[in-house]
């Protein structure tokens, strides 16, 4: 899992990007850091 992202959540993002023709997913704060705790909800 990149980003600590579960495999369901990066199914949906897949699947919103290619629905609305996303061509860029920005992660910030601390997943896009890499400092997040695996508790914490997105």
């Amino acid at each position: 899992m990149k980003y600590d992202l579960s495999d369901r959540i990066l199914r949906e993002l897949s699947f919103l990007a290619h629905k609305y023709s996303v061509t860029k997913i920005v992660l910030f704060g601390s997943r896009a850091r890499g400092t997040n705790w695996s508790y914490v909800k997105i």
